[in-house]
């Protein structure tokens, strides 16, 4: 979307706390958009739902994340909170960084793959 001076454009279900109130946004913005992402794989839903995009705006300046389901393995639920964190400086720095803290098994082939994930109904 465009940006003008003193405007926030985006989509409001995926926008970051500091690209809500129109702030400085980096890597870590994104990295937020990709933890919502996941938090909606894993439960079927976003976080925050509304029909209103500034209560939409409101709750992720301010709203708690809704915890996870008990059957997401709790490294996985780690990587998507801190992905999640209301403040930049406490996300991950960079795309790598949450891709190597990402949980791995192992497949017979000795290969690494990702954890499958819990089936959301």
């Amino acid at each position: 979307k465009l940006t003008r001076a003193g405007i926030v454009f985006g989509t409001p279900r995926y926008m970051s706390p500091e690209q809500a109130v129109g702030g400085k946004i980096d890597e870590r913005t994104d990295l937020y958009a990709v933890g919502l992402i996941f938090y909606e794989l894993l439960c079927g839903r976003p976080p925050f739902v509304s029909d209103e995009s500034a209560q939409l705006l409101r709750m992720q300046i301010m709203a708690p994340v809704p915890p996870l389901p008990k059957d997401v393995p709790p490294p996985l639920a780690a990587v998507v909170e801190r992905l999640l964190a209301k403040s930049k400086m406490d996300r991950y720095e960079s795309a790598r960084e949450a891709i190597a803290a990402s949980p791995k098994r192992s497949s017979r082939r000795g290969l690494s793959r990702a954890t499958r994930l819990p089936c959301c109904r």
